[in-house]
């Protein structure tokens, strides 16, 4: 799970820049380097309380990466490969489907309605498996391009190839197609390499997985001797993705005084000053089915949906960087191991880009842009592993681990205080909390903070202004705790709530001397816990959903209303807001359907 605190009273962006984790490697003048670098960047310190303050139009995603991957995670479970051959000079391969012994007529033919074993047949159930889509009734491979009505064919030397998309050959009697997997792109954006699942590559009915680099005078991929791939067929449009909504209107003159300036205000209710104080909310989903959506509004955007991404791998953990330059960053994790991060907005186009492939399971994320423009972004694995991968103008895409905690990492935060010494709070499956911190006066060092007993599966940090450090938890079997130190504060862990039943996600946030935890449950309710501030402990229930709830992010926006976004197994996305006037109302914004598997959510509010 990826999730959000605000730690002061007033809006904070995350504290997750730990630019200079790789340079305490190295010697200490390099690691003061890097410090130095990060203090210039805009770190500053206010009452013993660390705030990050980002220049967000530094954020390029432009910035090259090198050579860029995009793949799929692909794995060939063709369910026909036992076929036996009938005439393997025709290519016909058949399973006795009627069960008596013996080839009867029509039975070299999949429910595709293509030859067992052959091309054709493996890239329809390729297609049909990660894209959903049904190929059925093209004919032979070397008419799929004349025959894929209403899909953009690209040419054989296009250079807007995807994983997804199937290749095509016209050469031979039959020609031949295959299924991309991996396509692999350089720094000015032409692909360089193509991975191709097939079948009957070799004549042979047998399986094999292509690499192709080589390609002839015409700039087409070689894919044996005086063949190519002559066309791709993109079956699934531009990574599965509608166009990125239009850019967000200039904010209104709301004074009419002809002048857009401080004097204007949101016309419906105050918000951040980005959009001259008019609030756009953002929420941005995964799901098990590989997609990547975003539902945003407000400030002129009417409630809008839309896919951002695909990449088909089931998606676990999500998170969000908006630049003020309108350039939006989703990264995200997957099931597969893979950290992808999609950016558009500010003259860019829709991008999908994976960023490393660790090869176990991502379980949380979250992320960080640094003025100079590194892009940070923080993971935790189901193999006990945190890592982080940053690139930027100074740096080229680098991943390294900060640590192994021995049991998955099911949720994870970081701070940033005075030194500055860096510090990342996980949360695991064997019930551990523990802390991560290093800095110029600290080497690299993770203990232990609290043993809940319990599996964690979320997960907060955040430091008040008094000096004090925070760290909320919640746990699989409905407790949520606070361990707290600093501040003339011992280290201590307390049970801020026993909800009495399965906890599946969690958000916090601090405002005006209040803590808040927002737990989403099995049984589908949300509840509240809160403190201070004037407040004694005290939980209520905020919605029941009526559906298990796979995730909850939150905002309290500068009007002092509480934003509650939960996201339901039957793909429904609700919000819930009370305060600053407004009575607890709930309202649904999204409905992915119940097949998309919601698994995480993230909000931001710009």
């Amino acid at each position: 799970m990826s999730t959000e605190l605000y730690p002061q009273n007033f809006e904070q962006p995350e504290l997750e820049d730990p630019s200079f984790f790789d340079r305490l490697r190295d010697s200490a003048g390099m690691a003061y380097m890097k410090l130095g670098r990060m203090a210039a960047s805009g770190l500053l310190v206010m009452g013993g309380t660390a705030a990050a303050f980002i220049a967000e139009g530094a954020i390029n995603p432009s910035v090259a990466h090198a050579d860029t991957t995009t793949k799929i995670s692909f794995e060939n479970d063709y369910p026909y490969a036992g076929a036996k051959v009938l005439n393997l000079a025709n290519f016909d391969w058949w399973i006795d489907e009627n069960h008596n012994g013996s080839y009867n007529s029509g039975e070299t033919y999949s429910p595709s309605g293509y030859g067992y074993r052959n091309c054709t047949d493996g890239a329809a159930y390729w297609v049909n498996k990660y894209l959903g889509v049904n190929v059925s009734g093209w004919g032979d491979a070397k008419s799929w391009d004349s025959n894929a009505s209403g899909y953009d064919v690209k040419a054989g030397n296009a250079n807007n190839i995807e994983p997804g998309d199937v290749a095509q050959s016209d050469d031979g009697s039959w020609g031949h197609v295959g299924f991309v997997t991996d396509v692999i792109k350089n720094d000015a954006g032409a692909v360089i390499k193509l991975k191709v699942a097939e079948y009957n590559h070799n004549s042979d009915g047998a399986f094999t997985h292509e690499a192709y680099s080589s390609k002839n005078s015409d700039g087409k991929f070689i894919r044996s001797s005086g063949r190519d791939w002559d066309h791709f067929i993109d079956v699934n449009g531009a990574s599965g993705a509608t166009s990125p909504p239009a850019e967000t209107p200039s904010p209104p003159d709301t004074d009419g005084d002809g002048v857009v300036d401080p004097n204007d205000s949101c016309p419906t209710k105050p918000g951040l000053s980005q959009n001259n104080g008019c609030p756009v909310t953002h929420v941005y989903s995964g799901t098990t089915n590989g997609k990547i959506y975003e539902t945003y509004w407000g400030f002129g955007n009417n409630l809008t949906t839309w896919q951002a991404a695909s990449v088909g791998s089931p998606v676990t953990a999500v998170t969000n960087q908006i630049g003020s330059n309108g350039i939006q960053h989703i990264y995200f994790g997957t099931q597969g191991g893979e950290v992808y991060e999609t950016y558009w907005g500010g003259g860019n186009s829709l991008t999908t880009s994976q960023l490393v492939d660790l090869n176990t399971p991502i379980k949380s994320i979250s992320s960080q842009v640094a003025s100079d423009g590194t892009q940070h972004v923080y993971t935790g694995a189901q193999d006990g592993r945190i890592n982080e991968t940053y690139w930027g103008p100074n740096d080229a895409l680098t991943t390294w681990q900060v640590a192994n905690v021995g049991s998955s990492v099911d949720a994870l935060s970081t701070d940033i205080t005075s030194g500055p010494t860096q510090h990342i709070y996980s949360g695991t499956a064997d019930g551990k909390v523990r802390e991560s911190y290093w800095g110029p006066n600290d080497t690299l060092t993770t203990y232990q903070l609290a043993n809940i007993g319990n599996a964690i599966v979320a997960l907060d940090s955040g430091i008040t202004g008094d000096g004090t450090n925070h760290v909320m938890t919640s746990t699989v079997d409905g407790r949520s705790f606070e361990t707290y130190w600093g501040g003339g504060n011992s280290l201590t862990t307390a049970q801020m709530a026993n909800l009495g039943g399965t906890i599946t996600s969690m958000a916090s946030r601090f405002r005006n001397g209040t803590w808040h935890i927002y737990n989403g449950t099995s049984v589908g309710t949300v509840k509240e816990t809160y403190w201070g501030g004037g407040f004694n402990l005290a939980t209520g229930e905020l919605l029941n959903a009526g559906s298990p709830v796979a995730s909850v992010t939150a905002e309290i926006t500068t009007d002092d209303v509480q934003h509650v976004f939960t996201a339901t197994q039957d793909g429904k996305i609700r919000e819930t807001y009370w305060g600053g006037g407004n009575s607890l109302t709930t309202s649904q914004i999204a409905d992915l359907g119940a097949g998309a598997g919601i698994t995480d959510i993230f909000s931001r509010v710009k």
